[in-house]
């Protein structure tokens, strides 16, 4: 997880991730498998304070026939940003205004594996309870 900084400036990237393997340095693929064809398979992203989400940015691993994420959806804690519906090597799902996060989750709503090769958030922060109420109008 990318190092997130107390004070309130626009972040290019809050979470990046990606493997490696210990003794080639090699890039493994992907980042994350469920490792079960079961559904309601979940991979949480925990991006350590609460922030304003702009975009999450989806990698498909697209190698050895796998990487078919049809059927995921993407949310920023309960806010469903959108979902899977045909395979591609890349997804982007833009927040609508005020949506504030500290866990992304894709959830496979089917019965298949949940595999991706690599997860971005953007957005701005961190922010305090009082002042997300404040933003969102509560």
């Amino acid at each position: 997880m990318a190092e997130l900084h107390s004070e309130r400036v626009k972040l290019p990237r809050l979470c990046r991730g990606r493997p490696l393997q210990p003794q080639s340095r090699e890039v493994l693929n992907p980042v994350a498998i469920s490792g079960s064809s079961a559904r309601n398979q979940v991979l949480m992203v925990d991006l350590g304070a609460t922030f304003k989400i702009d975009t999450v940015k989806i990698w498909n691993r697209l190698s050895d026939g796998q990487g078919d994420i049809v059927g995921v959806f993407v949310y920023a804690n309960e806010t469903l940003l959108g979902g899977i519906v045909e395979a591609k090597k890349m997804y982007s799902f833009v927040a609508s205004e005020n949506v504030f996060a500290r866990n992304v989750y894709l959830k496979q709503s089917l019965a298949a594996t949940l595999s991706v090769l690599e997860i971005q958030v953007y957005g701005s922060g961190p922010f305090g309870e009082e002042e997300v109420n404040r933003r969102q109008g509560n």
